[in-house]
């Protein structure tokens, strides 16, 4: 029906040259002739014969609902055909993917009020807001102003939201009236959606027209007294559009005004109390009078169209018309030379580059320094609020899908660029911006329920006329475990969640309603993904590759390991002992570690005092770490030597230690050879000065090693030089009088089974060394290197060398640095050696940098749907008539604009389970269980009894997170039941509750393999006090 619908309007334009009218214009008039419908309903029979699905009748209301809004837009639609037409632009230049072939309909029918409006709400069709307020009425419209908001992340999508969030005025509602006093500010700069006209104030202008029309607000939110359109055309179109004019709903000498929050200004020339605007023709029009008047002031024609900077010195005009709108006199006066006084009045009080208009309202701000919210303000404002948070700071690499931000803001903080990007686009959204993460160790302390509740709860804002729907999250998170957690806070809280995520050309929205839908974690799938080494066995990043991703995640395990957690765990170590005398307590340790009597050693400590640092020690300085400490170098050369090392242990004894472990004839106990797919034998590589990528290795990781050190590589050699020649002479030079290191074959056990992990190889190695008779675990690698260690203490430039050592975080997007350059080397020889398809650097720079796959395209149209969403959850039915809400409205989404498939769906119920007691739960279910004594003498059994009076089940299993509470099976449990509740549970001063998850008895009609059944969370308060009772 959507092709039908578009097809009336079409025919209306072009059988009779007009429009229809909005249905919110048409109080008292019809929206449609009788003549329009049966124009339509004689080319209706035509076009379903060319219609592969034949319809019997048309849906005349669905059509009429559709076409009456025809002139309206709606900002996440917009924001959704702009994406999916971008990518089919795409694809079109760049060959790739599959076209879209077909017309392509999306419709949101029931945003759309089936209501008429009255003459004042119809005020905010002349606001920035008209379109839309068009298409879902300015009640809907009403109740997306006072919608409060909490977005967690700013990323790609993030970015995308909050721009289609300022567009359709969210949380803009409850604002102060218009002060006269204060001047524009260049934050006032607003931007509407695609077919408005804007002014340097950021205000709506006309509706999407084939014919080119001046509508009273083009220049200003307020600079309307009638609504009259005053177009540059032909006299029988303007006597069209004049007769579809918003004027029979005004009275006259009204004023109607925009959001209070916008400036007054209009294109061209700027006047106070809507008195002048600007037209196209070169006349002044005095409305009232239908007079035209010529306008002397040239008027360029740059400021008719929307600009991002208001710029005073811009405003040399070509050629325009000045429109004079006043109230209607009563005296018969010459409203010709009253249009000139007018003009000169307004040009003479006020200058062309703008308005001197503003919110004044000193006491809210408009936006919190990152980091320092003040919560308690925040929780005690009713007003609408939307509130985003995010951790990260903007890095290059974001620069090309997260539009609101710039080179400039490279290290600045995610959210407040992007909120102060959104109050550029609507300076009447109120929007804080928060640098917290929000997980587990800040629920307690800032992200708590009742800063949540109250956030998206607000009352203050709320009125009888228009109600205003309760707050809703927006997820733009762009990792599985955070999703994870905040969709538990939603469920636990009753939080309405939209849930939205994109990979490439693919992406998703989940709407998630309390108490209606299924949550996010109703569904399970592999958090790992599959460029993250959490689903890449131990066994096979360590030592059996078959990928080359699996290169790349070990070089990047590599990287980490280095550079960045020894490195750090020194510093720690070093920082524990006293830097006024540097080495001076590490080599007495280390002499005492290795039983090795020192000059100082009986001086500092007693026997006693000497074992328990002894053991400090050891647990301190591991094997690994007492080598890496001992093998800093001093100097450049040192730097390329311990490159030259790490190339023949990486990727020459390695190889050959596996071979020796595993030898090419080995068999597995089956009889099927050891070596084979998906296994890979490795081939040991041999150093060569002149090979690129054996340059590139050492090359890179002596530059990471002299950073980390803090040494100044030689200023004369090019690191990036394609001459592979000159880098061998400086190698050669380096590397005078080295002997690589001789392998030595090595007893230490390898992991093959791909169930272990790196705590479980760990744990068999602890095991097996504690089998040794050493209480210390020292072998000879570790004594050796604590010897040498001693030695390097006793020098002066090595001791310097290891103090200056520091920690080198990975960075991605700064090429003037080695870190990429390592991993891709690395990982390239890694894959040589074991005769896997070698990576291209970009491919390893996204991959070891975790960059999610994320396009413009595919974020502009999900986040275009999730905002649709958003629109739909504000125009629900207040909620004296939703007392038995459904999800038929909303929408569940899944894109693949490669393809392109698009699939909309409706979110699926929640599971409803039935316990032994043949009541039903389902997710958003939570039992409150309030203790009937004083809790200092409120024990585990009287729980369990106050919970069977209640519920009737029998709890078999108590936990409280991961901590066991009660277990009936357990004899030792049994004892449980006579202590004390609160000292069996993990409290934390302040609490006032706890959660619980209990599980029953299945009882006797449970099947024969169900032993227990799990129930909802269960909520235990801590509301009594010691000695005192709860009131009943």
């Amino acid at each position: 029906m959507c092709l039908f619908a578009c097809a009336f309007i079409f025919i209306i334009d072009l059988q009779t040259g007009r429009q229809l009218r909005p249905h919110c214009l048409a109080h008292g008039q019809q929206m449609t002739s009788d003549s329009d419908w049966n124009l339509f309903s004689d080319k209706f029979h035509a076009l379903n014969e060319l219609s592969p699905l034949k319809i019997d009748q048309p849906n005349v209301e669905f059509v009429r609902r559709l076409a009456t809004v025809s002139q309206g837009q709606l900002a996440p639609l917009c924001a959704f055909f702009g994406g999916v037409a971008a990518q089919e632009t795409m694809k079109a230049l760049t060959g790739s993917f599959t076209p879209l072939n077909q017309w392509l309909y999306l419709h949101c029918e029931s945003v759309i009020p089936s209501t008429s409006v009255t003459a004042r709400t119809n005020t905010e069709l002349h606001s920035r807001y008209g379109p839309l307020a068009i298409c879902i009425g300015p009640e809907n419209l009403q109740r997306l102003k006072n919608l409060s908001a909490f977005m967690v992340g700013c990323g790609a999508i993030g970015c995308e939201l909050l721009k289609n969030l300022a567009l359709i005025g969210v949380a803009t509602g409850g604002r102060a009236a218009i002060s006269q006093t204060q001047p524009m500010r260049d934050s006032d700069t607003q931007q509407t959606s695609v077919g408005q006209k804007v002014d340097t104030c950021g205000s709506s202008g006309q509706l999407h027209s084939p014919l080119p029309v001046c509508q009273p607000d083009e220049g200003g939110a307020g600079d309307v007294t009638r609504g009259q359109f005053t177009p540059s055309c032909n006299p029988s179109t303007a006597q069209t559009l004049r007769s579809t004019s918003l004027n029979h709903d005004i009275p006259d000498g009204s004023t109607v005004l925009d959001d209070p929050q916008a400036g007054v200004s209009v294109t061209g020339i700027t006047v106070e109390n809507d008195l002048v605007r600007t037209g196209r023709s070169g006349v002044l029009v005095d409305e009232a009078s239908e007079t035209r008047v010529p306008n002397t002031e040239p008027i360029s024609q740059h400021s008719a169209i929307s600009s991002t900077s208001h710029r005073p010195d811009s405003r040399t005009h070509t050629s325009a018309e000045v429109c004079v709108k006043r109230p209607k006199a009563d005296s018969r006066e010459d409203t010709t030379s009253h249009a000139k006084e007018t003009l000169a009045e307004s040009t003479k009080s006020f200058p062309l580059s703008g308005i001197q208009t503003e919110v004044q309202n000193a006491s809210e701000p408009s936006s919190s320094s990152p980091g320092n919210v003040n919560v308690s303000s925040l929780q005690a404002d009713s007003r609408p609020l939307l509130l985003i948070t995010d951790p990260d700071h903007i890095e290059k690499s974001n620069l090309n899908r997260q539009f609101l931000f710039h080179a400039k803001h490279i290290g600045l903080s995610k959210s407040a660029v992007a909120a102060e990007a959104a109050r550029q686009m609507n300076s009447a959204m109120r929007i804080t911006s928060m640098e917290e993460k929000v997980w587990p160790a800040n629920e307690k302390t800032l992200f708590t329920d009742e800063f949540l509740l109250n956030l998206l709860s607000p009352e203050g804002h709320k009125s009888t006329d228009s109600p205003a729907p309760s707050g809703i999250v927006l997820a733009a998170l762009d990792c599985v475990p955070s999703r994870r957690y905040l969709d538990t806070r939603c469920v636990s809280l009753h939080l309405p969640l939209l849930e939205s995520g994109t990979l490439g050309t693919k992406g998703h929205i989940q709407v998630i309603l309390p108490g209606l839908t299924e949550s996010y974690n109703s569904q399970r799938d592999d958090d790992g993904g599959p460029d993250g080494p959490e689903s890449i066995p131990y066994c096979t990043l360590k030592s059996f590759p078959t990928l080359p991703i699996h290169c790349v995640e070990w070089a990047r395990e590599k990287f980490a390991s280095q550079f960045t957690l020894k490195p750090e765990r020194l510093s720690q170590l070093l920082t524990v002992l006293d830097r006024n005398r540097p080495g001076r307590q590490l080599s007495v340790l280390c002499a005492s570690l290795l039983r090795i009597p020192t000059a100082n050693s009986d001086q500092l400590f007693s026997e006693a005092e000497r074992e328990t640092k002894t053991r400090w020690l050891s647990g301190q300085l591991t094997c690994s770490l007492a080598s890496f400490l001992a093998s800093r170098p001093i100097d450049w050369c040192g730097c390329v030597r311990l490159a030259r090392d790490k190339f023949e242990r990486y990727f020459n004894h390695k190889a050959r230690q596996l071979l020796h472990s595993f030898p090419p004839e080995t068999r597995l106990a089956d009889g099927t050879p050891f070596w084979q797919l998906p296994k890979r034998q490795p081939t040991p590589v041999e150093f060569c000065a002149t090979d690129p990528l054996h340059q590139k290795f050492l090359m890179s990781y002596s530059r990471l090693l002299a950073d980390q050190l803090t040494i100044t590589p030689p200023a004369d050699v090019d690191f990036n030089s394609p001459n592979t020649e000159d880098l061998a002479k400086h190698l050669d030079n380096c590397l005078q009088a080295y002997t690589p290191p001789v392998f030595v074959p090595s007893a230490k056990r390898i992991a093959t089974d791909e169930d272990e992990t790196s705590e479980t190889s760990v744990n068999n190695q602890n095991a097996e060394a504690s089998t040794s008779g050493d209480p210390l675990n020292l072998d000879e690698h570790t004594i050796r290197a604590l010897r040498t260690t001693l030695t390097a203490l006793e020098d002066a430039l090595k001791l310097r060398s290891i103090y200056a050592c520091h920690s080198v975080a990975f960075e991605k997007d700064d090429d003037r640095l080695a870190h990429v350059d390592f991993i891709a080397s690395a990982a390239n020889l890694r894959a040589v050696m074991y005769g896997l398809p070698v990576t291209p650097r970009h491919e390893v720079r996204r991959i070891a940098g975790r960059i999610v796959p994320a396009i413009a395209t595919t974020t502009a149209a999900v986040a275009g749907l999730v905002c649709l969403e958003l629109v739909k959850y504000a125009c629900r039915a207040p909620s004296s008539d939703s007392s038995n809400p459904t999800t038929h409205a909303a929408r569940n989404a899944f894109l693949n604009l490669a393809l392109p498939v698009i699939i909309l769906s409706e979110p699926a119920p929640c599971p409803r389970i039935r316990l032994p007691n043949q009541s039903e739960f389902t997710l958003w279910d939570r039992w409150t269980v309030e203790p009937s004594k004083p809790l200092d003498i409120y024990t585990l059994g009287d729980f369990v009894l106050d919970l069977k009076k209640q519920h009737t089940l029998e709890a078999t299993f108590i936990t409280q997170g991961n901590r066991m509470v009660y277990i009936s099976y357990l004899p030792g449990h049994q004892s449980r039941l006579s202590k004390r509740f609160t000292a069996l549970l993990d409290l934390d001063p302040g609490d006032s509750y706890v959660d619980l998850s209990i599980a029953y008895d299945a009882g006797v009609d449970a099947p024969a393999d169900a032993d227990y059944i799990h129930g909802p969370p269960v909520r235990f308060l801590l509301k009594a006090t010691r000695g005192t009772e709860l009131p009943s």
